[in-house]
């Protein structure tokens, strides 16, 4: 009888130690999940983060949410605040051209470009031959396979242009160099360019 007595309480000892780390590692498995949820405080007080290099952080797919969040916080800068954070802590909009999940983020600044004005004086790379990192680079974004849209309305605008105005402008579609290389969608745009 006490034989039997032992092995029931040994049971019921084993069945609660089993359930108290059952619901420990539950506990701390939705504690860990949530210390590596990112929050929206967290986004907006890393985008503030100018350690951070948001140059090589603009290629990164999976970014995006908080490239948005940087780009509200470089739009709210004044020009010169802007212009004393280094090209490389702050974000590549070269770089993002190329990106395929940020087509929402380049239509936006695509906008916000055209909002500054054809008087903007973008930064450029010392010695680089007139390459600018703030600007949506048009040459690049022809590697973009999601950004077949933005690229036929950049063909309409090129297309509009006096031939003269078309070899002057720097940033414009690259119909040798990048459209030939991994892009799918690179036969759909030139058709939208030979053939209408």
């Amino acid at each position: 009888m006490y034989l039997m007595t032992d092995i029931i309480a040994t049971l019921f000892i084993l069945a609660a130690f089993i359930l108290a780390v059952s619901v420990t590692d539950k506990t701390d498995k939705n504690t860990q999940n949530n210390k590596d949820k990112i929050t929206e405080n967290d986004l907006i007080l890393l985008s503030k983060c100018n350690e951070i290099f948001w140059g090589s952080l603009s290629l990164n797919p999976f970014a995006v949410d908080l490239l948005w969040k940087r780009f509200e916080y470089e739009k709210s800068l004044s020009d010169a605040e802007y212009k004393k954070i280094p090209f490389n802590h702050k974000i590549d909009w070269y770089r993002i051209s190329g990106n395929e999940n940020a087509i929402e983020l380049i239509k936006e600044r695509i906008k916000y470009e055209e909002s500054l004005g054809c008087e903007y004086v973008y930064q450029e790379l010392p010695n680089h031959n007139r390459v600018t990192l703030n600007k949506i680079n048009w040459q690049y974004m022809t590697t973009n396979q999601n950004a077949i849209e933005l690229l036929r309305e950049r063909i309409k605008y090129e297309k509009t242009l006096p031939l003269e105005k078309y070899n002057k402008l720097n940033n414009k579609i690259d119909w040798i160099n990048n459209l030939g290389g991994l892009n799918r969608n690179a036969v759909i745009l030139l058709k939208d360019l030979l053939i209408e």
